[in-house]
């Protein structure tokens, strides 16, 4: 008898320390899946950007440096999160494909500055990156983004046009 007792106490704290590593294992996925922000106050949704040639003469020979066109355009990004507001979240700037390019070109470059509480950084179209991360403070978060982009003339359209989106992540 004391044989059984103990079996079926050592099968009771068995199945108590696996209901808790599940439980466990359940809150460590519990994180919030992404969450697409409003961006409806920015100044803009689609990104039209002014392109130059890289060299002052694009038309000498086929040099791959000379086909290089720069693309330049600064747009306000405000973002509602007043749903979020007191909470610790992370905010990406997702970067869907280009939207008048059929292939990437595998050297183009999307690069952006900021001028307040956002974070500088690099991006590939079809990719997400981390912008803000921290306690939401207000009702609405913004910042100005300065947008570089870099590519090969050849592989581009007669402007460069994409319509990045912010997700947010909560923790």
């Amino acid at each position: 008898m004391n044989r059984h007792l103990a079996g079926a106490g050592l099968a009771r704290a068995l199945r108590r320390c696996m209901v808790l590593i599940c439980l466990g294992l359940l809150a460590a996925g519990a994180q919030a899946a992404p969450v697409r922000l409003d961006d409806s106050l920015s100044s803009q949704q689609r990104v039209v950007m002014r392109q130059e040639w890289r060299d002052a003469y694009p038309n000498q020979g086929h040099r791959p440096d000379l086909m290089t066109v720069l693309a330049r355009a600064t747009v306000e990004v405000r973002l509602k999160t007043e749903a979020y507001v007191g909470r610790n979240a992370r905010v990406f700037l997702v970067l869907p494909t280009l939207a008048n390019t059929g292939a990437l070109p595998a050297d183009l470059r999307i690069e952006w500055r900021t001028r307040g509480a956002m974070r500088a950084g690099i991006a590939a179209p079809g990719t997400r990156t981390l912008v803000f991360e921290g306690r939401i403070g207000a009702p609405v978060i913004g910042d100005w983004f300065d947008f570089y982009v870099t590519a090969d003339s050849r592989a581009l359209g007669s402007n460069v046009q994409f319509e990045p989106y912010f997700d947010l992540e909560t923790e």
